[in-house]
């Protein structure tokens, strides 16, 4: 797949693949979407169901939409569903997905819409649909209100994917450049698996105590830094903490990078791994997993984390995540660089 940078989206507007009604602008390869209904499910356990039989209306009806008024929606615990204030339109040949923005991610807010409304992903026919997204927090307590920025549409077109030998090459010769305590590394100094670039925790973390984050507000109060060691340490359940990769990253401007999510259901080789060689019970996931080139953004890569049942020990050096690359269709050359660009440590929200 190759993701439309600044440059496509601008130029699908214009032709009239691609419409987002009362956008505020382009971001460098993807558009901001904002709160425009919340709804909680009725019953514990329900899915999206997207056969030809079942539309978006007929799966809306069968949620309970959550009143946003003047005061903030609290929202803790339990999955919730939610639209965009902005109607997508996709020509034939495009497809789209949400993740949350990296500043709400930040607040341990994760959004997404694969596998929820998949209407989205569908290249084969037109979309024009308030795309059904869904919504956790992941061990904190966050206040929205109508409005609040929420997530962030990728627009995609084809499916192409960067072979290992290309990344090799690219690191060889330093088109793609990872530095850890500022050397540069060489292809054959950097972990990979299954041509993914493993990217390892630094020392530095901040855990979520507890309070009420809301975005624009700062979630410094809230967050607490620990430096951690290499011997291991107990992370208690459901907690959420924040990290960071210990390798600084600049990806080129033909690219983006994208950062999977260890959880425990995922395939061995994929997943962070105790001592004994089982995964860990943690998902250590960019709720924003994607990473912008170095016109956008060099640094170290931000993780938020989440402990799910029993726990886990962590340490400096695990292992975090695997970082492959994704292709722009057209390179971002030029760009107005991130809130975070050359971010060094575990860094807390900015928005």
């Amino acid at each position: 797949m190759a993701i439309l940078s600044l440059t496509d989206l601008v130029e699908a507007e214009r032709r009239g693949w691609l419409k987002v009604e009362n956008h505020q602008g382009f971001s460098p390869f993807s558009i901001n979407l904002n709160l425009g209904k919340l709804y909680r499910r009725k019953e514990r356990f329900i899915i999206m169901d997207d056969s030809p039989e079942t539309s978006q209306e007929e799966f809306i009806a069968s949620l309970e939409e959550v009143s946003l008024g003047a005061d903030p929606v609290i929202i803790q615990k339990g999955m919730y569903f939610w639209q965009p204030q902005e109607k997508v339109f996709l020509a034939r040949g495009l497809w789209g997905e949400v993740t949350s923005r990296s500043s709400t991610a930040r607040l341990g807010m994760k959004v997404w819409s694969k596998g929820i409304d998949d209407y989205l992903s569908k290249p084969e026919a037109e979309v024009d649909a308030s795309p059904l997204c869904a919504l956790i927090t992941t061990g904190t307590t966050v206040a929205l209100h109508q409005g609040s920025p929420m997530g962030q549409l990728f627009v995609h077109h084809g499916w192409e994917y960067v072979v290992p030998a290309v990344v090799k090459k690219m690191m060889d010769e330093n088109e793609l450049v990872l530095r850890k305590e500022g050397k540069v590394l060489s292809s054959s100094e950097v972990e990979m698996i299954d041509g993914q670039i493993v990217l390892h925790m630094h020392p530095e973390i901040q855990i979520y105590n507890e309070g009420i984050l809301q975005p624009g507000t700062s979630p410094q109060p809230y967050f607490k830094k620990i430096t951690l060691a290499t011997a291991p340490i107990w992370i208690p359940e459901f907690l959420f903490f924040i990290s960071c990769s210990e390798e600084e990253v600049e990806i080129p401007s033909g690219f983006v990078g994208y950062v999977t999510e260890n959880v425990v259901r995922r395939r061995e080789v994929t997943c962070s791994i105790r001592p004994e060689g089982q995964p860990l019970n943690y998902a250590s996931h960019a709720n924003a997993p994607y990473v912008g080139p170095r016109t956008v953004f060099k640094g170290k890569v931000t993780f938020e984390n989440f402990l799910y049942r029993n726990g886990a020990e962590i340490h400096a050096g695990m292992k975090q995540s695997e970082l492959r690359l994704v292709p722009l269709v057209t390179p971002l050359t030029e760009s107005q660089p991130s809130r975070y660009n050359n971010q060094q440590g575990a860094t807390l929200s900015r928005l």
